[in-house]
C-alpha cells in the first residue's frame, strides 16, 4: 500500500461549458509559438470548473 496518497475534498463554486476553439484571431505564445486548432471540430466543447478546496494545511520542512 502507497503512503503518499491523499484525499482532497472540494466545493465546486463555478461549472460551464466552453468551446474547445477559441474564437478570433489567435496570436502567440510567450515562446513565439501558435497553436493548430485544424484538427478540433469547431463545434466541440468541454466543461470547465472552479472549485474551493478550503483552507490547506501544510507542514513546512523547516
Amino acid at each position: 500500500m502507497n503512503s503518499d496518497v491523499i484525499r482532497l475534498y472540494a466545493e465546486i463554486i463555478e461549472l460551464y461549458e466552453k468551446p474547445k476553439v477559441p474564437s478570433g484571431e489567435l496570436g502567440h505564445n510567450v515562446k513565439g509559438h501558435t497553436y493548430d486548432f485544424s484538427n478540433v471540430d469547431p463545434e466541440a466543447t468541454s466543461c470547465r470548473g472552479l472549485i474551493d478546496i478550503g483552507i490547506l494545511d501544510v507542514k513546512h520542512p523547516n
